[in-house]
């Protein structure tokens, strides 16, 4: 039996309110971690359309800040196109005077196998704390990912490899949560 449109497009809100209740999740954890998120983490949109994801980073310690950030995040590239990631947290919390001094070790966006690699750190973390903008803590957006909804379907935003490294080359621990995005007629 055919469905009619409307019935089709309360089947998506439905589908839609479902994944929001599964994957919201606040960003606040009981240990006190930083807290690496996709935000908005559950979104809607159509076929052929245009959107931005941010790469969030709460709560990062003001003791003992980072001063790098490794990441990798996958999607179903049969649902999802990446267009392309801007890095934003290290271009917010530098001077523009001092922006030679950011290395972006890695900006790739991958639609072949639906994966994102940002690696960034400073060049000279010494000139970067000495100028007052290393290291970094607090709440900031990482990176804005921009995609486009290729075919209907719902396609996870999962991170797969994920470092952090405080002024002293030391791990942060974090908890990661994930997204998810459903492309809808």
């Amino acid at each position: 039996m055919k469905q009619s449109k409307a019935a089709k497009h309360l089947t998506w809100l439905a589908l839609i309110v479902v994944l929001a209740f599964c994957f919201y999740i606040p960003r606040s954890n009981a240990t006190g971690e930083a807290i690496l998120s996709i935000d908005p983490p559950t979104q809607a949109v159509a076929v052929g359309e245009i959107f931005n994801v941010s790469i969030r980073i709460d709560n990062l310690p003001s003791s003992n800040g980072a001063t790098g950030f490794q990441i990798e995040v996958v999607w179903d590239p049969h649902v999802l196109t990446g267009i392309n990631m801007s890095d934003v947290i290290f271009h917010s919390v530098t001077p523009e005077s001092e922006w030679d001094n950011i290395w972006g070790i890695q900006n790739m966006v991958n639609n072949t196998g639906g994966k994102l690699a940002y690696a960034y750190t400073f060049q000279d973390s010494d000139r970067a704390k000495e100028g007052g903008y290393a290291p970094i803590s607090g709440n900031h957006t990482l990176a804005q990912v921009t995609f486009k909804g290729a075919r209907t379907g719902v396609s996870p935003l999962t991170f797969v490899l994920v470092n952090i490294g405080d002024a002293n080359a030391q791990p942060i621990p974090y908890t990661a949560f994930n997204g998810a995005v459903t492309v809808g007629n």
